[in-house]
């Protein structure tokens, strides 16, 4: 969900809806489908992603092909990038 503060009210309001996968299947090329898998990776890298109308119903699984068929907010995306953080080597 993206929210804003909106100005003349100074309300928070729903902009739209966004998804970002950040786990992705071992091959790398999609998100993990069933909650059985124990084997991910974490997606890396800046991306571009479309802020939606509507968020996809409950009953419709959680992944990037439900939300292909919603309408986009013209103009307005979000900017992901993810990388991993720095780790204390451990002796």
């Amino acid at each position: 969900m993206v929210e804003t503060i909106e100005r003349k009210e100074m309300e928070v309001k729903i902009v739209g809806f966004a998804y970002f996968p950040l786990f992705l299947a071992p091959d790398g090329t999609s998100s993990p489908f069933n909650s059985d898998v124990d084997q991910f990776i974490i997606n890396e890298g800046a991306y571009q992603i479309p802020i939606y109308y509507e968020r996809i119903s409950s009953e419709d699984e959680l992944h990037i092909r439900a939300f292909q068929e919603l309408p986009k907010i013209n103009c307005a995306t979000l900017l992901v990038r993810a990388y991993p953080c720095a780790r204390n080597k451990q002796k």
